[in-house]
């Protein structure tokens, strides 16, 4: 997975994922704990002073009367019990009812709270152990209130080789091929269904005025798809593995920056979506002078980006076809091959 570390985006393991939420957590209890400290000995300051008043009731009485005004029995509260300017404001703030004796009492009740909350969260910043407790109790109840079932089974079996494609999603797809070698491919429903009268839209944008698109295959994204290049061989790359692009309107991928094996200025012809591996299915390539090429189709599971040259001719001039029902040929300016699906 990818997450954001001290701002860096990182890949993690499931380890690694852990380890960094449980430091978060106990870099959360702590700040909480330090957050509710401060406010816990704010108030209990403010109570201090509220006692001090309480315990000398008349005398503050007769601080307040003789005073001028606010300023000055403020400072005469603070020079008269030793307090500071926010307990002798708590003072003048208070209201008469605090007074009462159920009232004091309250201020004492939470007074003996407050400070045994002050040494529960001192004890708990002091101790490192005491903080993995609370961040494992707040997980357990995480767990309690949002937890589910598991959804994946797990298993003590090893793990077998592990293959890209049973991770990707079947997804139909438009692949495009233009004469200058972009290629892309785009999700089926961005082309939305056109009726009588409709306007069409922008399939590829083009760079050049004579770049032109045609070749075009829909494909499902775990197929093989082959590209046939001048020098009469074959380039085969899962669907999956070309660039997706998220808009139509995109121009593509040069077909060399696909990592195939393909000269600078080398240039492929036509691509082709395989449907299938059927094991008693070939892939035949003929050219006109009479060579023919037969592969066993299975084998193109283990091209992998790879080369396959299936000829070396000096006359590059082919016929091609693709499929095993339909029957569509191609004619190309330099070069041209039989390439179909046999069962026999």
């Amino acid at each position: 997975m990818i997450a954001l570390v001290d701002g860096t985006p990182r890949v993690l393991n499931l380890k690694q994922a852990l380890r960094h939420y449980l430091e978060f957590r106990v870099e959360v209890v702590r700040r909480r704990a330090e957050f509710d400290l401060k406010k816990a000995k704010a108030r209990l300051h403010v109570l201090e002073g509220l006692r001090v008043a309480i315990d000398n009731l008349d005398r503050v009485i007769e601080l307040i009367r003789a005073s001028a005004d606010v300023e000055e029995a403020r400072s005469n509260l603070m020079a008269e019990f030793a307090l500071s300017e926010i307990q002798a404001q708590a003072i003048l703030d208070m209201q008469l009812r605090r007074l009462a004796a159920l009232e004091r009492e309250k201020i004492e009740n939470e007074y003996k709270d407050l400070t045994a909350l002050v040494q529960e969260l001192e004890e708990l910043l002091a101790d490192s152990a005491k903080v993995l407790r609370v961040v494992r109790k707040e997980t357990q109840e995480l767990k309690r209130k949002y937890g589910d079932e598991r959804r994946t089974e797990v298993h003590p079996e090893e793990l077998g080789e592990w293959r890209r494609e049973d991770t990707e999603p079947h997804d139909e797809v438009v692949i495009t091929l233009s004469r200058n070698g972009y290629v892309k491919r785009v999700k089926l429903d961005t082309y939305k269904k056109q009726h009588r009268g409709g306007r069409g839209v922008s399939g590829q944008r083009m760079t050049k005025e004579e770049d032109v698109t045609p070749h075009l295959q829909i494909a499902d994204t775990q197929i093989i798809c082959c590209f046939l290049r001048i020098e009469v061989g074959v380039f085969a790359s899962r669907v999956f593995e070309l660039p997706a692009d998220q808009s139509r309107n995109s121009r593509g991928t040069p077909v060399q920056n696909l990592g195939f094996n393909m000269e600078p200025r080398e240039q492929v012809q036509a691509v082709v979506a395989v449907q299938s591996y059927l094991e008693d299915t070939y892939l035949i390539m003929a050219t006109k002078k009479g060579q023919v090429k037969r592969m066993h189709l299975p084998l193109l599971r283990n091209m992998n980006r790879r080369d396959f040259v299936f000829f070396n001719l000096k006359q590059r001039r082919l016929w091609c076809s693709f499929g095993k029902e339909e029957k569509i040929w191609y004619w190309f300016r330099d070069w041209a091959c039989l390439l179909g699906l046999i069962s026999e």
